[in-house]
C-alpha cells in the first residue's frame, strides 16, 4: 500500500524517477520494547477477531497475509512465521459462544472454509487439547513472532541508515499530520508523502479512534507442544495461545 501511495504522489508530482529518502520519525527508543508490536501475541486471525471489528478490517488482515512471505523474504534475519489455522474451542458451559462464533463465520466469511472437527480430528491436529470434545479448525490463519520481527527490522533498518537513503528520529513525539506536513517536537516538517502510523498516538486528531487493551503472559513450557495458536471461547474475554519456538 505504501509504495502504491508514493507512486501515486510520484505520478501527481512529477517527481523524477529516483529512490525516495525515507525518514521514520519513532515515539520509541530502537529497541521497540515500548510499542504495540512488542506487546502484541502475533496472531494474523482475521476471523478470531471478526466478531468485534469491522469487515473491512478482516479483509486487511487477510491481504495482509498474503503480504508476509515476501516481506520477510526481503529480511537478512529468519523470523518465525506460519499460516497452519488456529483452533478454537470451548468448554460445555461456553457452547453457547462457539455456535454464535460459528454463525458469524457462516454468515460474513463463508469463503473462509472453517472446519468443525469431533474430539479424535481435534486430537490430530493438536494432541494436547485433550480435554475438549472437538472445535473449529480456521485452516486460512496464521501467526508471526512479533519480537523477533522487531529484531530483524531493526537490523534491515540499521542497514539502511549506513547507506544513507534512510533515517531513523527515534524518540520523537509527532503531535500533529497533516497531508503533507507533520509537527514534530514542536517544528513543522513537510515532505512528499507523509503515512501516519501512530495508532492510539493520533487520538488527538481524530476523535473515534479507540485502542485495544490487553495482557500478555510470556511463559516457557517445554512440556507443552502446540503447534498452532488456540483460541479458548469465553463470553467475556478474548482469550488465547500463541506458541512460538523455545
Amino acid at each position: 500500500t505504501a509504495l502504491k501511495l508514493l507512486q501515486t504522489q510520484r505520478k501527481n508530482t512529477k517527481l523524477p524517477k529516483t529512490e525516495f529518502k525515507v525518514c521514520l520519525f519513532d515515539k520509541d527508543a530502537k529497541s521497540g520494547r515500548l510499542s504495540a508490536a512488542s506487546a502484541a501475541g502475533g496472531l494474523l486471525t482475521p476471523l478470531g477477531e471478526s466478531l468485534c471489528c469491522e469487515n473491512w478490517i478482516v479483509e486487511m488482515g487477510f491481504d495482509a497475509l498474503a503480504l508476509w512471505p515476501s516481506i520477510l523474504a526481503q529480511l537478512e534475519m529468519p523470523v518465525f512465521f506460519q499460516r497452519q489455522g488456529t483452533v478454537a474451542v470451548a468448554h460445555a458451559e461456553d457452547s453457547g459462544d462457539m455456535q454464535r462464533f460459528k454463525r458469524h463465520l457462516n454468515v460474513n466469511w463463508p469463503q473462509y472454509e472453517g472446519q468443525n472437527i469431533d474430539a479424535a480430528a481435534l486430537q490430530q491436529l493438536e494432541p494436547q487439547l485433550n480435554r475438549f470434545n472437538g472445535g473449529l479448525y480456521l485452516p486460512s490463519e496464521g501467526q508471526i513472532d512479533n519480537r523477533q520481527l522487531l529484531v530483524a527490522l531493526r537490523h534491515q533498518l540499521t542497514l539502511a541508515e549506513a547507506q544513507g537513503s534512510f533515517e531513523w528520529c527515534c524518540q520523537q513525539s509527532v503531535s500533529a499530520v497533516n497531508g503533507q506536513t507533520i509537527e514534530v517536537n514542536g517544528e513543522v516538517r513537510q515532505f512528499d508523502l507523509v503515512i501516519d502510523c501512530r495508532g492510539v498516538g493520533a487520538t488527538a486528531q481524530i476523535a473515534d479512534l479507540r485502542g485495544v487493551i490487553g495482557e500478555l503472559f510470556r511463559l516457557y513450557a517445554p512440556e507443552v507442544n502446540l503447534t498452532r495458536p488456540v483460541r479458548l471461547m469465553h463470553p467475556r474475554y478474548q482469550l488465547y495461545i500463541a506458541p512460538k519456538p523455545d
